[in-house]
C-alpha cells in the first residue's frame, strides 16, 4: 500500500530542512563564531598562499606546486580574482558545498534507510565539531568532502552518467593524492565495461591536461605530491607522543619543528637550502623509516592502537572523548548496517561494498602514516550513510525515503 501524498512529500521537506539548517550553521560558525578561533589555529598547508601568488603576484611557485596538488588552490584563486583580496566569497563557498553535502548524505541514506534515520545522519554531519571548524578554513576538507560524498552519491544513483563520477573522482585526484585509493573501490563494481570505460573517460578528461602541464614544467607529471615522508614523520611523532585521550594539541606543530631540527642535524643547514621540496621530503622519509625500523614491535603496536585513535584523535581532551563516544557508535552501526545491506538487491550492495571499502582503507593508511580526525572526515560521510540503515530499523517497519521512492516509481 503507497504511502499517502502528505507522507511522500515529508522526505522532500526534510531535505530541504537539512540543507537550510546545514547552511545557517556553517555561515553562523565561518562569519560569527570563527573570527575568535581562529588565532587559535596556523594555517600550514600553504593552499591560501599558492592562490594568492597566482591573482596578486602573477607567479607560478614550482616548490609549492610539488607539494600541493591544484584543484583547491584554482578554486581560492578563482574567488579572489572574481572578488578580490576579500575570504568572503570562498568561506560562503564552502558553507554551501559543506550545507549540501549534508543533503547528499540525507538522500544517499535515504535510499535504504527510514527519513528520519537518514536526517539523524545528516543532522550528526552537519553539527560534527571538525566538519564545523574546517569549513571557514582555506584548507580541503570541505571541498575534497563534497567530491568524496558526491561522486558515491552518483555510484548509487541509477542511470547516472558514468563520465560524471570519472571527473568527480578526477577533481579528488587533482585534490589530495590520497584520492587514488578510491581506485579498488569503483573498479570493483560490477558494471558493463562502457560503464568502467565511461569513468576512465572522464578521470582523463579532468586529469591529463594537469600531467601535460606539469611535464612540460617539471619533466613529469605530478599526480601524487611530495609530502608522504613529512606526513610519515609527523604522524610517527604524534603517535609517539599522545595517549588514548589526551588529544593531539600543537603536536603537529612540535613534529614540524623537530623534523627540522632532526633533518639540520643530519645533513646540515646550508645543505638544506640548496634542497627542493622532493629531496627534504625523501629524506624525512628516509628519518622516519629509521625510526620505525628501530622500533618495530613498538611501531606494530601503535600502528594498530592507531586504527582507533585516527577516529578519535582531536586537538583537545574533551574533543577527543566526544569523538571516542561519537565515532564509536558511528562505526559500529555502519558496520551492523554494511552487513545487511550486503545481503539486499545488487542496487544497495554495490554500492555499500565500495563505500566500506572506502572507509577501511583511509582507516588503514592514516594508523600508518598520521592519525587524526581530520584525515578520516572526508570518509566520514559514508560511514554515516552505512549506520543510517540499523538506526532506521531499530525505529519499526522501513519507510522509504524521498530519493528511494523516486527510483521505485521508475519504469
Amino acid at each position: 500500500m503507497h504511502a499517502t501524498g502528505g507522507r511522500r512529500r515529508s522526505p522532500r521537506r526534510l531535505l530541504v530542512l537539512v540543507f537550510a539548517v546545514a547552511l545557517g550553521t556553517r555561515l553562523g560558525f565561518a562569519f560569527g563564531l570563527y573570527p575568535f578561533l581562529a588565532p587559535r589555529f596556523e594555517e600550514l598547508d600553504a593552499y591560501d598562499t599558492i592562490a594568492r601568488s597566482l591573482v596578486f603576484e602573477g607567479r607560478w611557485n614550482r616548490e609549492l606546486f610539488v607539494e600541493r596538488l591544484p584543484a583547491y588552490p584554482a578554486v581560492l584563486a578563482l574567488s579572489y580574482e572574481v572578488f578580490g583580496d576579500t575570504d568572503i566569497p570562498w568561506k560562503a563557498l564552502q558553507c554551501l558545498l559543506g550545507a549540501w553535502s549534508c543533503a547528499l548524505l540525507f538522500s544517499l541514506a535515504s535510499r535504504w534507510a527510514t527519513a528520519p534515520a537518514a536526517a539523524l545522519a545528516a543532522a550528526i554531519l552537519c553539527f560534527h565539531p571538525a566538519a564545523l571548524l574546517y569549513t571557514p578554513r582555506p584548507m580541503t576538507e570541505t571541498f575534497y568532502g563534497f567530491l568524496v560524498l558526491g561522486s558515491f552519491w552518483l555510484l548509487a544513483l541509477p542511470g547516472a552518467p558514468a563520465p560524471a563520477l570519472g571527473c568527480l573522482w578526477g577533481l579528488q585526484a587533482l585534490t589530495k593524492s590520497v584520492a587514488w585509493i578510491h581506485a579498488p573501490a569503483f573498479l570493483g563494481v560490477r558494471r558493463p565495461r562502457a560503464w568502467h570505460v565511461g569513468v576512465s573517460l572522464g578521470v582523463l578528461l579532468v586529469v591529463l591536461p594537469w600531467c601535460v602541464v606539469t611535464y612540460r614544467s617539471f619533466g613529469r607529471p605530478l599526480l601524487f605530491t611530495a609530502t608522504s615522508g613529512r606526513a610519515l614523520y609527523h604522524g610517527w611523532y604524534v603517535t609517539t607522543h599522545v595517549g588514548w585521550f589526551e588529544g593531539t594539541g600543537d603536536r603537529n606543530r612540535e613534529a614540524q619543528i623537530e623534523l627540522v631540527r632532526e633533518l639540520a642535524q643530519r645533513y646540515g643547514q646550508v645543505a638544506l637550502r640548496d634542497w627542493d621540496v622532493a629531496r627534504r621530503d625523501r629524506a624525512a622519509w628516509d628519518l622516519a623509516l629509521e625510526k620505525i625500523g628501530a622500533r618495530k614491535v613498538d611501531a606494530l603496536f601503535l600502528a594498530l592502537r592507531n586504527l582507533l585513535l585516527t577516529w578519535t584523535l582531536g586537538r583537545l581532551p574533551e574533543s577527543t572523548v566526544l569523538y571516542t563516544i561519537l565515532h564509536g557508535f558511528v562505526l559500529a552501526s555502519a558496520i551492523v548496517g554494511y552487513v545487511r545491506l550486503r545481503r539486499g538487491k545488487a542496487a544497495e550492495t554495490e554500492p555499500a561494498g565500495a563505500m566500506a571499502w572506502t572507509v577501511v582503507a583511509y582507516t588503514v593508511l592514516h594508523a600508518v602514516v598520521h592519525p587524526g580526525v581530520r584525515y578520516v572526515l572526508p570518509v566520514l560521510p559514508l560511514a554515516l550513510a552505512l549506520a543510517a540503515e540499523p538506526w532506521g530499523r531499530l525505529a519499526g517497519r522501513k519507510v522509504p525515503g524521498a530519493f528511494t521512492e523516486t527510483v521505485q516509481r521508475r519504469p
